[in-house]
């Protein structure tokens, strides 16, 4: 079948070049080896314009906005704006205290928190050796996301809902990112967490070619 457009998804790790450089180098890499017309970045359209002080994401900061305002290549902000933003991560806040007030959704809630953490600090470690990044790509590091959501959803469903209630937002700002470049190469450079489900619910789009960084370069080399 003939796709009329390509979504490439890409996760990538909230780090800043100054502290990982070999992180930001291999990044740089691979998305010059993706080539994409336009880019879907985990954003809001404050930080995009540099008016808003916010900056959880470094590396679209340090390394992904950069490389595409050198060569043209157009940016469009996936996440919500910053106001909307900050009043779902206080309603996030109130339903995790809400969680840990209860048995035994307080001891899940715990548990996934401290190996959240704990991934992310060997994810840390591990970003300074150029292969780790793009094993990060293979399907097999969904295993980690996939079992955290069915917990979540399973223990505490409102705060499940909350979460997808964000990747919702960021699939329609994808998805009409598509609508408005037909034909293109799109690459979303999001959150390791939210690459499982974003592939997911596109794939369901018979009109997209839906990549990882590994199924893509497989096509490319057919």
């Amino acid at each position: 079948m003939d796709y009329d457009t390509s979504i490439i998804v890409l996760a990538t790790v909230h780090l800043e070049r100054n502290r990982y450089p070999m992180y930001a180098a291999r990044l740089e890499a691979i998305i010059e080896e993706i080539r994409p017309d336009v880019i879907c970045s985990e954003l809001s359209p404050e930080q995009l314009a540099g008016s808003c002080s916010c900056d959880s994401k470094p590396e679209q900061r340090d390394i992904i906005m950069p490389w595409a305002l050198a060569r043209g290549i157009p940016i469009i902000p996936i996440q919500p704006p910053t106001e909307e933003g900050l009043l779902w991560e206080r309603r996030k806040n109130e339903l995790m205290a809400e969680v840990k007030r209860n048995e035994p959704a307080k001891y899940v809630l715990e548990c996934l928190e401290y190996m959240a953490l704990a991934a992310h600090k060997r994810w840390c470690e591990y970003m300074e050796d150029p292969a780790s990044f793009e094993h990060l790509q293979l399907e097999l590091c969904h295993i980690i996301s996939e079992p955290v959501d069915d917990a979540i959803e399973h223990y505490m469903p409102e705060l499940a809902s909350h979460f997808t209630y964000w990747n919702e937002y960021f699939l329609q700002r994808i998805l009409d990112a598509k609508e408005r470049n037909l034909g293109k190469r799109i690459l979303v450079c999001a959150g390791g967490g939210h690459k499982y489900w974003l592939m997911e619910k596109l794939k369901r789009h018979s009109d997209i070619a839906v990549h990882d960084l590994h199924s893509l370069r497989a096509a490319m080399n057919a």
